[in-house]
């Protein structure tokens, strides 16, 4: 085990009506560290160091009821009390809307509520070892991991206060040993115990899961702040989880942990070769992700002391930092790029459509539209709006109507213009007539079958709906040429009697 950094400064602050005892290193916007159980602020002991470097103050406080820090006389332990800790502490501490916080175990659920009831308090957030209640309430009932949390319930019994002081404190190590197989962490574990010799110490750290689970001391206002660590993290958060943790298993991290961090740039880890205490067991991996999360956004390098010391001494405009995903624009002494996260920052008029023909190109006229009077401004015989018929292409056939509706009025126009009835005199007058039949019916209509009576006539002229207009003229005469010689020979004499 290496030496703390001797840079670490030991120090007191008023927070939430305790004084926290803490470790600080650096100078930047805070990046708090929150602990868990069973530890201390030691086990921040190498990333205090990285981070300062980062450009961050990095502050580890002994959360309450752990020494040196002071015993809440309220004897609040739930998580939610925990992070009104953690509020007060970036209050006193000075911190802005560029602070970060760090939590593992119990620390992570703290970090939960805290970020979540005051998230513009915080830009980032890492969290460890204790994914988001929601995403493994069900997982959690295992077998396998009932068995790995037996020590919570078991901590709900007057008998822990009796068993867990025993040999130096003894349950401590065995916790350890458990959590991290393989990793000798007796000395971290000794920086504990030292944190939990007085019984106070103790009672306190137990009363975290009594509080939790259990019949443990509550109150409204910290219920009001735990509610808001059950919903999604509103910042980008990181999560980091050992592979062969032992008090948490590596089963429960699926896809559903990375659904209740749905900010920009959120990320799920799993350290290879770590268990419940990564940070110690791993900590130039561990460093090195939380050290690259907390400084991805556009424009943190700037805030390095080394890079700063490059920028150009005329440069005194404040740089605008900008929460970005890691893979966004932006640099040393460049202010970041927004983004417009699905909508636009600024309205902006959509162009024009290319205009259309003549018409398109006029300038649009103000109220309502004019209505056209049918036939106005036509010249005669030419086709009217009130013309069922379609438009004949040049040079084509002249289509006939296809709806039932538009048929009579074909016809009735065939009949007035060969008729000489009903034809109007004035252009603008509406409801004139067509001048020329358009249609097979009009033309049939138009040219009756020799001696045909008013049913035949009609007949005669329905037939004309399969008749091509190529072929009016021949069909009719075929049609005549079958007719017998006495209706001819009736309808030759009624002509010549009517002449």
């Amino acid at each position: 085990m290496t030496a703390p950094h001797p840079d670490i400064v030991e120090s007191t602050v008023e927070a939430n009506g305790l004084r926290f005892a803490t470790l600080a290193m650096g100078e930047g916007p805070l990046a708090l560290c929150l602990h868990g159980f069973p530890d201390s602020a030691w086990t921040w002991q190498h990333l205090l160091p990285e981070l300062a470097a980062a450009g961050f103050r990095a502050v580890a406080p002994f959360l309450r009821g752990y020494a040196p820090t002071e015993v809440p006389a309220d004897g609040l332990y739930q998580p939610g009390a925990i992070a009104r800790d953690a509020i007060a502490l970036h209050e006193a501490l000075g911190g802005d809307g560029d602070a970060v916080l760090i939590g593992p175990d119990g620390g992570a659920l703290a970090t939960y509520a805290a970020v979540g009831h005051t998230p513009e308090r915080w830009r980032r957030a890492v969290v460890a070892a204790v994914p988001p209640a929601a995403t493994v309430a069900q997982a959690f009932f295992s077998y396998d991991q009932l068995r790995r949390s037996w020590y919570m319930f078991f901590f709900q019994s007057p008998l822990a206060d009796l068993a867990v002081p025993m040999d130096d404190l003894a349950f401590i190590d065995r916790l350890w040993a458990d959590w991290s197989p393989g990793f000798d962490g007796s000395e971290h574990a000794g920086r504990c115990k030292d944190a939990l010799r007085d019984p106070a110490n103790l009672a306190a750290a137990i009363g975290y899961y009594r509080a939790t689970l259990g019949a443990g001391v509550r109150s409204p206002e910290c219920d009001l702040v735990e509610a808001a660590g059950a919903l999604p993290m509103p910042v980008p958060t990181l999560y980091l989880h050992g592979r062969t943790d032992g008090c948490t298993g590596a089963e429960l991290i699926d896809d559903g942990v990375l659904d209740a961090l749905p900010a920009e740039g959120s990320r799920v880890e799993l350290v290879d070769d770590a268990g419940h205490f990564l940070q110690l067991e791993q900590p130039e991996v561990v460093n090195r992700l939380i050290v690259d999360f907390l400084t991805a956004w556009a424009g943190r390098a700037a805030r390095r002391p080394d890079v700063a010391a490059q920028r150009s001494p005329t440069a005194t405009a404040p740089m605008r930092l900008g929460r970005a995903s890691a893979g966004s624009a932006g640099g040393a002494g460049c202010p970041p790029r927004r983004r417009s996260r699905g909508r636009r920052l600024r309205a902006r008029p959509r162009p024009a459509p290319p205009a259309r023909g003549r018409r398109a190109s006029r300038r649009p006229r103000r109220g309502p539209p004019r209505r056209r009077v049918r036939g106005a401004g036509r010249r005669p015989g030419g086709r009217g709006p009130g013309d069922p018929t379609p438009r004949r292409r040049p040079g084509g056939p002249t289509p006939r109507p296809t709806r039932p509706q538009d048929r009579a009025p074909v016809a009735a126009s065939a009949q007035a213009h060969h008729g000489r009835t009903g034809q109007s005199s004035q252009p603008g007058e509406r409801g004139r007539q067509r001048v020329a039949p358009r249609s097979s019916i009009a033309w049939f209509q138009a040219h009756p079958a020799p001696g045909a009576t008013a049913a035949s006539a009609a007949a005669w002229a329905s037939f004309g709906r399969s008749v091509r207009p190529s072929q009016r003229a021949s069909t009719r005469a075929a049609l005549v040429s079958r007719t017998p010689t006495s209706s001819r020979s009736k309808a030759k004499a009624s002509t010549a009697r009517a002449v």
